[in-house]
């Protein structure tokens, strides 16, 4: 549990001087706290508390701390509601047997929070202790502890428990048990200990709350009427007496009459219930019952009340206020609205001082009726919103209206219900031929709309107007008269475009100027009901503007990054014309990869269209999927092999590029015989069939060709 202070300025009180018999018992018990485990000594503390040692019946000693004096005053209520009585054998009802458990040292098996420990300090006379677990007379602890308990026996039928005392019964004996074991079951797994001398199973009577209660009812506690009973009769007191045998009578049928009490019924929702009240002069008086089958009558409950001197004056009262009888409504009805003042007013006032039955609904017949109040009424209260149904089409319901005189000029203001494309169009006056004209030309530009919804003034309700619709098939949709929320969306519309020429105004622009500047923003920025720019909802793109000026061109972008890619590609460009002899490569034979054919057509910067000659076959290919056979400077030719090796040899002759070519395109292999026609640098020079330099510079070359 933990405690909450207004004021957490430690409070200490020293302990009270000790009657000498109470010192040994309180000793005795502060020693079994501690070996409980409910308390602990402390050298000092910031607060504390004096005891106030409490004798139970059976001669031990419970020490409470007199806690009103130190933190009571500053601790905060912990708010939640004590059952009534009425409530508590309300659920017993209809039990034939009853037990009663008893919780020990109820408090004390609930924990302190560690910050809270120190505020129950306790002083006495052989120091100071803390408690761990709750102490008695902390005055917030009843609400908790009642909450505790409830909620852990919350679900348990024919169970109700006031703090401590648990009371459980049942329809038989066996609903009785099995209700008893649930309690037990619910104690044990809260961790709650019971006193199990103090424990009372299966009885017919038990008493509780000061009340016995049995299978028949409620009954008034011997205990609480002995005093009563008890009492003697008066005596002579040294004055004059006297003691008849009818006073004799009368006094002993007084203490039988305040001794004894009919016997209160168990309250069963199942039974009707009956209600009889009656009244004097000095008092009032109710008796509620219940009514049997066999029409027999029992009481549940009763109540009564004297009345005060005003009250017995002769007025009837219902609290503070007096009860009208009907001879007098009318009169009253007429002094509450003399002064016209309304319904809720005239209710509040009547509140004040009467009632009867029925008087509200009167009070409003009468101002119902009042010719005056009804000729000036205020208007009913708002219907809920009803909004228009938005159309699925862009430009198919249109909603018009007119803004002006503004400056002497009116403008027609435009908006289309789907996309919230607006059109504002200044007109220099209101009629029907205006609007007309405007529309035409709106219509050319985006086509006819379906439906134009207006407010009833004169342009849209005559019958020009009217004909120019229907001929285009247009239907007009015209709202309630001095209903302007009706037609809403252009009404707010006309109220921004006139906030634009206002603010125009103040800056010293054109309002022509400014209101395109507003319309093309407006057009080209999202709105906040469609989530979408108007532009892009009834054109399908936004409006290119001065703002994407920042932007880069995407097509310059993608030309910049295809040029890069070029430039670090790197290359030579080689291009060929139509009918120039090639070696194009073969995808039909993992043999035969290059074939001789003719260039027949260039379809692009670097493809072209050719014909092999072995098959007539024709192709289309990439430049780097064809060899020029004239072209000697290729990366292919031996030429360049050799240069590239920077042997300083010459060119190969026509027959020996023919050698290579026939070996390439897969004439015949090469041959030694072939090989001898390699020239030396020299014409007449002839390279030797024999492992020269020349040649062994070629060979590997050529070799890496071949595999190609």
């Amino acid at each position: 549990m933990q405690l909450h202070l207004a004021d957490k300025t430690p409070i200490f009180v020293k302990s009270r001087p000790l009657p000498l018999a109470l010192r040994a018992p309180v000793e005795r018990e502060l020693e079994r706290l501690q070996r409980d485990d409910v308390i602990y000594k402390v050298d000092r503390s910031d607060y504390g508390t004096p005891i106030v040692p409490i004798i139970k019946k059976n001669g031990d000693i419970r020490i409470c701390g007199d806690f009103k004096v130190t933190i009571n005053p500053l601790l905060k209520d912990f708010h939640y509601p004590l059952p009534q009585i009425e409530d508590i054998f309300a659920t017993l009802g209809g039990g034939e047997q009853f037990s009663k458990l008893d919780l020990s040292h109820a408090y004390q098996q609930v924990l302190l929070t560690e910050d809270s420990q120190p505020m129950t300090a306790i002083t006495t006379h052989i120091g100071t202790f803390v408690y761990k677990r709750v102490p008695f007379g902390i005055k917030c602890v009843p609400e908790y502890f009642e909450k505790l308990i409830e909620e852990t026996l919350c679900g348990l039928s024919s169970t109700v428990a006031f703090q401590d005392d648990i009371c459980v019964t049942g329809k038989d004996r066996e609903t009785h048990c099995k209700n008893l074991r649930a309690v037990l079951a619910r104690l044990k797994e809260a961790g709650l200990r019971v006193n199990w001398s103090k424990c009372e199973f299966f009885k017919d009577s038990v008493t509780y709350l000061g009340y016995k209660i049995d299978k028949k009812g409620l009954h008034t506690d011997a205990n609480k009427i002995k005093a009563i009973v008890s009492a003697p009769s008066p005596k002579d007191k040294n004055v004059k007496w006297y003691w008849s045998c009818e006073c004799e009578s009368a006094f002993k049928r007084v203490k039988n009459i305040l001794s004894s009490s009919p016997v209160l019924a168990h309250y069963d929702p199942k039974l009707p219930l009956l209600l009889s009240v009656d009244s004097s002069a000095y008092g009032l008086g109710a008796v509620l019952t219940h009514r049997y089958s066999d029409g027999s009558e029992r009481l549940i409950s009763c109540a009564s009340r004297t009345l005060n001197e005003a009250e017995q004056q002769g007025c009837l009262v219902w609290g503070y206020r007096v009860i009208i009888p009907a001879s007098l409504h009318s009169a009253v009805l007429d002094e509450l609205h003399s002064g016209h003042i309304g319904v809720v007013k005239m209710k509040q006032l009547a509140r004040n001082y009467l009632w009867w039955s029925g008087l509200d609904a009167d009070i409003e017949r009468v101002c119902r009726e009042c010719t005056a109040c009804a000729a000036l009424r205020a208007q009913p209260p708002p219907a809920p919103l009803h909004s228009w149904e938005w159309p699925v089409e862009p430009w198919s319901r249109l909603n018009v209206d007119f803004l002006g005189p503004f400056r002497n000029k009116y403008y027609l203001v435009i908006l289309d219900a789907h996309s919230k494309w607006l059109e504002v169009e200044p007109v220099p006056n209101t009629s029907a031929a205006t609007v007309i004209s405007c529309l035409r030309k709106i219509f050319a530009r985006f086509g006819l709309c379906k439906v134009i919804v207006s407010d009833n003034g004169p342009p849209f309700s005559s019958s020009e107007y009217l004909h120019y619709l229907n001929k285009n098939g247009i239907k007009r949709i015209l709202v309630a008269p001095y209903h302007p929320s009706s037609n809403g969306a252009a009404e707010n519309v006309v109220k921004t475009v006139k906030l634009v020429l206002k603010k125009a105004i103040i800056e010293n622009v054109n309002l022509e100027k400014a209101l395109c500047t507003f319309l093309f923003t407006y057009r080209n920025t999202e709105h906040c009901t469609t989530q979408k720019e108007p532009s892009v909802a009834l054109l399908g793109h936004r409006l290119r503007g001065r703002l994407d000026l920042l932007r880069p061109n995407t097509r310059d972008v993608i030309r910049d990054k295809q040029s890069s890619q070029e430039e670090r590609r790197g290359g030579s460009l080689r291009e060929m014309s139509t009918g120039d002899r090639v070696l194009v490569r073969n995808y039909n034979n993992n043999l035969v990869k290059w074939k001789e054919g003719v260039v027949l057509d260039r379809t692009g910067p670097v493809s072209y269209v050719v014909k092999t000659d072995d098959d007539n076959r024709t192709s289309r290919r990439h430049v780097d999927q064809i060899l020029d056979k004239n072209y000697k400077k290729s990366r292919y030719t031996l030429t360049g092999m050799v240069d590239n090796e920077n042997s300083g040899e010459r060119e190969m002759n026509d027959e020996a590029f023919k050698s290579f070519d026939n070996s390439v395109v897969g004439s015949s292999p090469v041959t030694d015989t072939e090989n001898q026609l390699v020239k030396a640098p020299s014409p007449s020079q002839a390279i030797p069939n024999t492992n020269s330099p020349l040649r062994m510079a070629l060979r590997p070359r050529v070799k890496k060709m071949m595999k190609l």
